[in-house]
């Protein structure tokens, strides 16, 4: 019986390693010209100058560039943003594709 306790135990903790582990392990920080070569889906972090701010009804529409190439990146609303142009970001999110153009899907933002 205590074996048996003993194998529950460590399975249920690897279990909670597995599943949590993508989300506590930092990202790698990468050019924008690596991003647009990784599939889809990909998480990533950059860090770049912001070029151009759009504004819609339901997203931000950023332009970012660094010394490598620049990307689109996209923010859902869920609050009002103080970003300006020529500020230098730390972005984290996923790469998504929109008219067959890569761009980030952005999930955190810093500065």
């Amino acid at each position: 019986m205590s074996l048996l306790k003993i194998s529950l135990t460590i399975s249920f903790i690897s279990l909670f390693i597995i599943i949590t582990l993508p989300y506590i392990q930092p990202t790698k920080t990468i050019t924008i010209s690596e991003i647009k070569n990784l599939p889809l889906d990909t998480k990533i972090k950059t860090i770049a100058t912001i070029t151009s701010i759009k504004e819609t009804t339901g997203l931000y529409i950023l332009n970012l560039k660094d010394s490598t190439d620049s990307i689109q990146a996209i923010i859902f609303k869920k609050s009002n943003l103080t970003l300006q142009r020529t500020q230098l970001i730390e972005v984290h999110g996923k790469t998504t594709s929109y008219k067959n153009q890569t761009q980030i899907q952005v999930s955190l933002i810093k500065k």
